[in-house]
């Protein structure tokens, strides 16, 4: 379990710059998602 964080992690640290465009490419999609499609109650 520890091995896969710290490779994670690892991973994180050498690809940062992917990383934040891929978190940021969720949220808008999310974002535009909700805006599209509100969620149904």
């Amino acid at each position: 379990m520890l091995a896969a964080v710290g490779l994670v992690v690892g991973t994180l640290l050498v690809d940062f710059p992917v990383a934040v465009a891929v978190t940021l490419s969720l949220v808008l999609i999310c974002s535009w998602s909700a805006t599209i499609a509100p969620p149904r109650r």
